[in-house]
Order: C-alpha cells, then sequence, then structure tokens
C-alpha cells in the first residue's frame, strides 16, 4: 500500500498571487508561474527562486498571459497571451520581452519542440506552429476535437503531435483516444484507443508517452516508434489532473486536483508509491531534472507547493 504523507509539503506563498501554468528552467532551477492578482486581474509572469523561497521578479511588459513553455538551450521562455492572441518571446537571462507573434486566436496552450526551434501553440481545436528562430507562423491546423480544454497535454515527437481527444456520451465521458498527426501536412496519420478523459505527459528518455485516463483511473503507454500501446494499468490516483515525469527515477507525477494531493507513481512497476498533500487545488506539476524536487501550483492556496524526492534513483 502506498504512503500518505501526514502533513502538508512545504510551500512557497505568492501572497495575493493565484498561479496557474508553470515551467522551470533546469540549468538555473528558477520557476516561471503565470499569476493573477484579485478577481478579473490581469495575469502576468512570476519568476520563483525556490532557493529562496519567494517571487525573486516579475517579468514587465507581460499582460493576459495564460501559460508558459521554457527552451533552455535557448534561453527563452514563451508566453501564451490568451486575451492579446499573441505568444511572447522572453530572454531568460534579461527578463526582457524580445518578441511578439500575433497567432490570430486565443491560445491557450503551448509547447517548445526539444529538437527543432519550433513552438506549437493551441488555440481551442486548432494547432499553430512558429518558427522560433524567424518568430513567424508558419502553418496552421485543426484537429477535430470537440472539448480541446478538457485536455491540454500534448506531445511532440521526431515530426509527429500526439493530441488526447476525450469522448463525451450524454452524462460522462465514455471513452478517449490519441491523434497523431503530421506537423508538415497537419493530417491525422492515425488514431490510437486508450481511457475515458486523457490527457498526455511525455517521458523524452524513451521516447514514451504515458496517457494518464482520468476518469479510469488507469495509465495507458504508447511506443511512438512502433505506434503500439499498452496496458491500461490501474493505478489509485483519485480523478487525475495535470502531470510530470522525472525521466532520471522513472517516476510519474499527477496532481489530484479535488483531493488537494499529489500521487506519485513508479513507472517501473505501474504502483502508487505515496500520496503527497499539498496546497488548495494543484495543477500544472513541474520537475527540476537536477534536484529530482516537484512543484505544483496550488491555485487557490496562492502557493507553490514543493515535494522533495524521498528515494534514490533507480
Amino acid at each position: 500500500m502506498a504512503d500518505e504523507a501526514a502533513l502538508p509539503e512545504p510551500s512557497i506563498a505568492l501572497d495575493d498571487r493565484k498561479p496557474g501554468s508553470m515551467a522551470i528552467d533546469p540549468e538555473t532551477h528558477t520557476i516561471y508561474v503565470v499569476t493573477r492578482r484579485g478577481v478579473g486581474g490581469d495575469s502576468t509572469i512570476d519568476v520563483v527562486d525556490p532557493a529562496r523561497g519567494d517571487v525573486a521578479a516579475t517579468i514587465p511588459s507581460v499582460t493576459n498571459a495564460s501559460a508558459v513553455a521554457i527552451a533552455p538551450d535557448r534561453h527563452e521562455l514563451y508566453v501564451a497571451n490568451y486575451a492579446l492572441r499573441t505568444v511572447s518571446v522572453v530572454d531568460t537571462r534579461t527578463r526582457a520581452v524580445t518578441a511578439t507573434i500575433p497567432v490570430g486566436k486565443e491560445p491557450w496552450a503551448v509547447r517548445a519542440d526539444p529538437s527543432a526551434p519550433t513552438l506549437y501553440v493551441m488555440t481551442g481545436d486548432e494547432f499553430t506552429v512558429i518558427d522560433a528562430d524567424r518568430r513567424v507562423v508558419t502553418s496552421n491546423f485543426r484537429i477535430d476535437n470537440e472539448f480541446p480544454e478538457v485536455s491540454r497535454g500534448f506531445a511532440v515527437i521526431a515530426g509527429r503531435l500526439y493530441v488526447p481527444i476525450p469522448i463525451a456520451g450524454e452524462h460522462d465521458w465514455v471513452g478517449g483516444k490519441v491523434a497523431v498527426v503530421d506537423i508538415a501536412t497537419g493530417g491525422v496519420i492515425t488514431e490510437i484507443t486508450v481511457g475515458r478523459s486523457p490527457d498526455l505527459v511525455l517521458d523524452p528518455a524513451g521516447p514514451t508517452i504515458y496517457v494518464v485516463n482520468r476518469y479510469d483511473e488507469t495509465i495507458s503507454v504508447i511506443d511512438p516508434a512502433t505506434g503500439t500501446v499498452t496496458g491500461p494499468y490501474p493505478v489509485d490516483f483519485e480523478g487525475g489532473g495535470d502531470s510530470a515525469i522525472d525521466p532520471a527515477r522513472q517516476t510519474l507525477y499527477i496532481t489530484n486536483f479535488s483531493s488537494d494531493t499529489v500521487s506519485e507513481i513508479d513507472l517501473e512497476s505501474m504502483e502508487l508509491v505515496r500520496t503527497h498533500r499539498v496546497g488548495d487545488a494543484p495543477r500544472s506539476p513541474v520537475v527540476d531534472p537536477a534536484t529530482h524536487h516537484v512543484y505544483t501550483s496550488d491555485s487557490h492556496s496562492h502557493s507553490i507547493s514543493v515535494i522533495e524526492p524521498a528515494e534514490a534513483p533507480h
């Protein structure tokens, strides 16, 4: 049986700021978090220093932020600005905005391609592809997904996009699939059947895609090289939300929004090893690959929880 933390994990207070999407720079161990001040206030980006345990700075000239992604090798942070319909490019060394790229529609998720200077921006049920060097949109394509807001997680591997698509019945989610898209053409290559209300998290060490089937409380595993899926594996993670992986430890962390916990899952055994108590309404977990600390954005607590590694790597 998995251990459950008796006391909540330590946290970093954000005062009156409500946190949302987060990204971490593995070189500087700096956290970039979308925060909103007050009811209806503009959201921006706070820079959090975990070593100090506080907000070190706020990035100027960024408002209406909805999501962030980072490319550490380029020293760039990418900010999706929902209401402005733009993506801001921020130099992480100077914290200055170096470019603003119009994307046409309201963006609410962004990914940086780990193998190319390319960004992928989700705008409703469409994807916008951006050349990060030239700062221009190179293509747009639509994915047939009636409920794109349910599954924000998508993965990019070797010129292909993996998009989770929930399937709704009259009163509940009745199924789910993962669409595999050729980024060059925008066409769907195949669809992989998974569980109900799926969300994706990529293990770059494989690469392997883990599909968290939130309504089934199971995990499916996709091998991008062969296109095969194994599972689903039953894992007690209390409904699930956003996910993150520590590749070195082969550990998956799933936030449980309604229970204020994080499930820690061993990917080799597919077993729940510990349940961590964190702040109120956790989401958007990030892992520091060097220190193996895990951070969650606790929106209702106005804080970032800190989960320290308990065991040695596999």
